[in-house]
């Protein structure tokens, strides 16, 4: 048995080596076809080099890159480009491909800069050459690639290109040198430029432009052009403007603010952003309490806000807002009452006990407990008969916390309750009480545990956990 096997390795191990002969073969006769004199020839040898992954194949096809023939170029550019591992030397003859007399070449190259990083290429004056004379290309997209992927390969964008990438025909290398410029912060381009690009009919541009000067700081020149985009067509973009206005505390028009965030075309978000930036007077409150009817959650909860800490505060019924379909809005208003302790009559109260929004009823319990004693024991005793099991819990909860009056007996009672995490939470207050509890108190507790553990349909771990506990007792 061990002889056959023997004999299959050295097969295998013969039939191997005789392969990788036949195939040190073939790629010697591929890179003799690379040099032929026949362009097409040269052609398929370049494609097929890039099939394998030896050494000598990678630099006959390096070879490639120089060839004569625009065609030839090209085809090593795709194979090498197909690779997963590039040699340090083969990027360096890639980016002489970046001024090829081919633009099919050259926007192949320009587009693949994300796989040509070279280490300090700041320092090596040659690329350095080629790279500014790609991003000064005549074709379009050998421009828009450069700069869009410039970053991959670590290159310092001089100034001069950058501004002229600003002025550029082609509105997508606009953008993208705009978004370069947001990234750098350079503020000198853009002040230079940003008249010019603010008269742009391209929207995106107008877009960019505006997020680009929010690092800058106000000046006349910076003014002019807010003033600009204000008066835009599109109703995004003077949106943007005037919340970059604001933000730069820019004097604006009430009324053209006012038309903005009534129009339904500007995003939700935006707007909520200009009225972060307007302080609450006399002269807009009306405005504003208009706006607490607005079908927008965003903008009501916003402007609740503010007028709650603002000094007009009273001039609105905070307690209404409990009555908000929107839970934004409702949990504003709630954090508004428990802050400044706004008061409600006990009868108004009982009115919010009946709400169809859970969290509200929460809300009342956490209010309850604030109180004084006999609003406070009403409440927790009206609401423990919530219907839903987290505001039983909560009301559970306090009523321990509080010792409201009776407090033990209304505990107990709450493990008939078919809810097991109510039944969870019991146990642990009687579990946790029983250690300092009266010997009166103990024998309601313990009685409470027994008729617990005659139940079938109790849980199996809650019963565990009190048997435990009855036993520690009587150690």
């Amino acid at each position: 048995m061990r002889f056959f096997l023997l004999l299959n390795l050295i097969i295998i191990s013969a039939s191997y080596a005789e392969n990788k002969l036949s195939i040190s073969k073939t790629v010697e006769q591929i890179i003799i076809d690379s040099k032929s004199k026949d362009c097409i020839v040269r052609k398929k040898s370049a494609m097929i080099l890039g099939k394998y992954n030896s050494q000598i194949a990678m630099k006959a096809l390096v070879n490639c890159l120089s060839d004569e023939n625009d065609m030839v170029r090209n085809a090593a550019l795709v194979s090498i480009m197909e690779k997963n591992y590039i040699p340090q030397y083969a990027k360096e003859n890639i980016f002489y491909l970046l001024v090829d007399s081919n633009v099919h070449t050259r926007r192949l190259a320009s587009s693949s800069l994300m796989k040509l990083y070279i280490p300090q290429i700041n320092n090596r004056p040659n690329l350095c050459k080629i790279i500014k004379m790609a991003l000064s290309d005549k074709d379009d997209i050998v421009r828009e690639n450069m700069i869009s992927n410039i970053n991959y390969i670590n290159f310092n964008i001089p100034n001069n290109i950058l501004e002229n990438a600003l002025k550029d025909s082609n509105d997508n290398i606009k953008i993208v040198a705009l978004n370069k410029i947001l990234n750098y912060r350079n503020k000198k381009i853009l002040l230079d430029t940003m008249i010019e690009l603010s008269k742009s009919k391209n929207i995106i541009i107008k877009k960019t432009l505006l997020s680009s000067m929010r690092f800058l700081t106000k000046t006349n020149k910076f003014e002019e052009v807010i003033q600009t985009l204000i008066k835009d067509d599109d109703i995004g973009i003077k949106a943007e403007a005037i919340s970059l206005a604001l933000s730069k505390q820019i004097l604006i028009d009430f009324e053209t603010i006012k038309g903005i965030l009534l129009s339904k075309q500007i995003e939700e978000n935006l707007g909520v952003k200009i009225i972060s930036y307007i302080t609450i007077r006399k002269d807009n409150l009306i405005f504003f309490q208009n706006l607490l009817k607005d079908e927008r959650v965003k903008y009501r909860s916003i402007v609740l806000s503010k007028i709650i800490n603002s000094r007009y505060r009273k001039e609105i019924d905070i307690w209404s807002f409990l009555n908000d379909e929107s839970i934004e809005v409702r949990k504003v208003a709630s954090y508004a009452i428990l802050k400044y302790n706004s008061k409600k009559n006990i009868d108004d109260l009982f009115d919010f006990i009946n709400s169809p929004y859970s969290d509200v009823r929460e809300f009342l319990v956490i209010y309850a407990t604030k109180q004084e004693q006999s609003v406070c024991e009403s409440l927790l005793l009206e609401l423990l008969l919530d219907e839903d099991e987290n505001v039983r819990l909560l009301v559970l909860s306090r009523i321990y916390n509080k010792q409201i009056k009776d407090w033990l007996n209304i505990i107990i009672l709450a493990l008939d309750e078919d809810s097991e995490l109510i039944c969870k939470l019991v146990v642990k207050i009687l579990s946790k009480h029983f250690k300092v509890a009266t010997y009166a108190e103990k024998i309601s507790i313990e009685k409470a545990f027994n008729i617990f553990l005659d139940n079938p349909a109790k849980s199996p771990y809650l019963k565990t956990k009190i048997q435990t506990i009855l036993l520690l007792k009587n150690k």
